[in-house]
């Protein structure tokens, strides 16, 4: 039907259906109702994936295997970034000579020194392979502690951001654990 009124010309398609039905129907082409109903189906697809998409966004759970990786990226870049904080302190402490280190505990330079290597240089290897991770933490946690509020203590909040974002981190790790892809996870599978 919408095919033969598409050949017709527009003046004499008025006339037809002035003639057949005595009514006046404007001479505009037909509608074309497939193309309009795919569009709407189109259409609906695209809603059914929006709302897909944020139920997964909006998913207040948690997906396990999501959350081993993740612990694991954390766990290997945190301590990536320990260790160069780490490394130069080892290197000072191996280099013998007077040991010059803040002492803020009042420990002494050179123990403050060989406990904030212990737990930024060794503590961090630990943390990356996932071997005592809930332990290791605990070290870290201390030397974050006092560095971001008695070392940088008086100092602005800028001078102890770096100390309390790894802080977080390693609060975040005390209490999460190191998950599935670990040593810990490995060890207390097969016993």
């Amino acid at each position: 039907m919408f095919s033969k009124w598409n050949r017709v010309p527009p003046d004499i398609r008025l006339s037809q259906t002035w003639k057949a039905t005595g009514r006046f129907i404007p001479p505009y082409p037909p509608v074309p109702w497939n193309v309009i109903f795919f569009c709407f189906r189109f259409g609906e697809e695209i809603d059914q994936n929006i709302r897909r998409m944020l139920k997964r966004l909006l998913h207040t759970g948690t997906r396990e295997e999501a959350l081993n990786i993740l612990v694991l990226l954390l766990r290997i870049s945190i301590s990536g970034f320990m260790l160069t904080h780490g490394w130069p302190k080892l290197s000072k402490l191996l280099e013998g000579g007077e040991i010059q280190f803040g002492d803020p505990l009042g420990l002494g330079p050179a123990l403050s020194l060989i406990l904030v290597v212990f737990a930024e240089f060794f503590c961090s290897i630990l943390l990356a392979v996932g071997l005592g991770t809930r332990l290791a933490s605990i070290p870290l946690i201390f030397t974050m502690f006092v560095a971001a509020f008695i070392s940088h203590g008086p100092d602005p909040f800028g001078r102890k951001e770096t100390a309390l974002l790894y802080l977080l981190v390693y609060l975040t790790l005390l209490v999460v654990g190191s998950r599935k892809y670990s040593l810990d996870y490995l060890l207390t599978r097969s016993s």
